[in-house]
């Protein structure tokens, strides 16, 4: 229904479920986003905003945008 990858993260950001949009969205088998896979992925200066956004969304914050770069495959 919706076009975009839905991610469901653990308590400290690991990826937990993947949607299989991650397949034609990225590129990516939605299996290689699980654990730390995500974060490998994010680039080296979006990974502080990328935390931070986690950090607030354990202290009660209903939602946080986040702008990201994501190393893709070719």
């Amino acid at each position: 229904i919706i076009d975009a990858v839905v991610l469901r993260l653990g308590r400290h950001g690991e990826v937990l479920d993947a949607s299989a949009k991650a397949r034609t969205i990225l590129r990516l088998q939605p299996e290689l986003l699980f654990g730390t896979g995500l974060f490998e992925r994010i680039h080296l200066a979006d990974r502080v905003g990328y935390l931070s956004a986690l950090a607030d969304m354990r202290d009660g914050a209903a939602m946080r945008r986040v702008d990201l770069r994501i190393r893709l495959p070719r």
